[in-house]
């Protein structure tokens, strides 16, 4: 079968699936999905093939991934991320994830979690008797500490507004489909693109801070900056300061938002669902102390894992083949876009009964060993797996126990989660909800 043969959805002339998407992306979803696992979608500009099985998203990320990169529909995101780890490709690529990998060991995540703690039990405590709050407010505001503290050695300062605020300008920027309908430089003052020139400039004035107190400090430091900065290649090359910025504006941004889109979505689940709270309740509240990197929480894992199946924070991401790869017999040329999309294969059918219920109590241990290795990868997979996974799972548990063990959480009336996606799959709107004292 060629790649014109291929089944999936007509879309509109000219703009293709484009206003769809627009206009809701669950209803898009589930278009795309119903056409099978190998489905071509028109898109202005450009076919794009969404890969819906486990089997083949494994083609692509694990048996193919020499023979695929990001490619140019991720390209757009090197305006904010430049060649950070998240986009750098070949050998480039290689180096970084080697000089990082260290920071991100078991053995590391353990030190991080000593300061974890004491940053989730601060942000927790200064709630008081709780109320009525913006959970996902609090949520970015948690882990950007956690990153500022655990991986730059700083502390947030003036920083959160500034890093939430531009967050908001650089994601909105990201999600706006006339962009991708008729492309405009960065550069042309429309309103979008100054609110985008806005966020960068200010998320850049943050980055510079972060590294002039490390330049000015007397050693590099053990955390994950310290041996960014020491560290250099076989080669004896170290990162210039603009690979460096890069690499710091990619953790700082992509790394502590898809934990705080977790935290919310599983807060918000737990409200709407009183009698899973009450289940995990009872495990946490039996803890001494916050857990760890080796602590058994099979219910919150459950809570965290179904939360991010349901709305996983990277909701899809693309590859690129090099050359011609043939996926289930069907030749994919090079060039063409392969999206790969948790957000639909989360929720098939076929590997999640009654996929659209928030049910955590459907990780059982035997359902675990039976899914498929990729009907579930919030995280991604193969050689470019998030290095981060391991740090934001025990951050995640943390941060709810903390939560847990001091409050309870109920809906708000009219509080709603509306997730859009952009860089990550962000709230729409404020996520509130009521928090009362156990």
């Amino acid at each position: 079968m060629s790649l014109s043969e291929l089944p999936g959805p007509k879309g509109w002339p000219l703009v293709g699936m484009a206003p769809v998407f627009q206009r809701d992306a669950y209803a898009y979803a589930a278009e795309v999905a119903s056409h099978g696992d190998l489905v071509r979608v028109p898109f202005p500009g450009t076919q794009i093939v969404y890969v819906l099985h486990p089997d083949l998203v494994e083609q692509v990320l694990v048996k193919q991934a020499r023979r695929v990169v990001k490619g140019r529909f991720m390209s757009r995101l090197d305006i904010v991320f430049g060649q950070g780890l998240l986009l750098a490709e070949g050998d480039a690529w290689r180096k970084q994830r080697v000089r990082m990998a260290p920071a991100f060991t078991r053995d590391a995540v353990r030190e991080m979690t000593a300061q974890m703690g004491p940053v989730a039990e601060a942000a927790v405590s200064s709630w008081g008797e709780g109320g009525i709050r913006s959970v996902d407010a609090d949520m970015m505001g948690l882990t950007l500490e956690v990153a500022l503290q655990g991986l730059f050695g700083t502390t947030s300062g003036d920083d959160l507004e500034i890093v939430r605020s531009a967050f908001s300008d650089i994601s909105d920027y990201f999600a706006n489909i006339a962009d991708a309908l008729a492309p405009i430089p960065s550069w042309v003052p429309t309103p979008g693109n100054r609110r985008f020139q806005r966020g960068r400039t200010a998320i850049d004035g943050v980055v510079g801070r972060i590294l002039g107190e490390r330049r000015a400090a007397a050693a590099p430091g053990r955390d994950l900056l310290g041996r960014l900065v020491a560290a250099a290649d076989a080669e004896g090359e170290a990162l210039d300061e603009e690979r460096l910025a890069d690499e710091v504006r990619t953790l700082l941004l992509a790394g502590h938002e898809t934990t705080a889109v977790a935290l919310t979505t599983s807060l918000f689940e737990l409200a709407q669902h009183p009698d899973a709270q009450a289940w995990v309740f009872e495990e946490v509240s039996a803890l001494d102390g916050l857990p760890d990197a080796d602590t058994l929480l099979p219910r919150l894992d459950a809570v965290i894992d179904e939360s991010m199946r349901l709305h996983p924070p990277a909701p899809a991401f693309a590859r690129e083949p090099t050359e011609d790869i043939v996926l289930r017999g069907v030749t994919i040329p090079r060039g063409t876009t392969l999206m790969l999309a948790p957000f639909i294969l989360h929720r098939d059918p076929r590997y999640f009964q009654d996929p659209l219920r928030w049910e955590p109590r459907r990780w059982t241990p035997r359902m675990r060993s039976a899914l498929p290795r990729f009907a579930f990868y919030p995280f991604g997979g193969g050689p470019r797996v998030c290095i981060g996974e391991a740090m934001a799972r025990v951050e995640a548990r943390i941060a709810l126990v903390a939560i847990l063990r001091r409050f309870e959480v109920a809906p708000v009336e009219g509080s709603v989660l509306r997730l859009v996606p952009s860089v990550t799959l962000r709230p729409a709107e404020p996520v509130r909800l009521s928090f009362r004292p156990r």
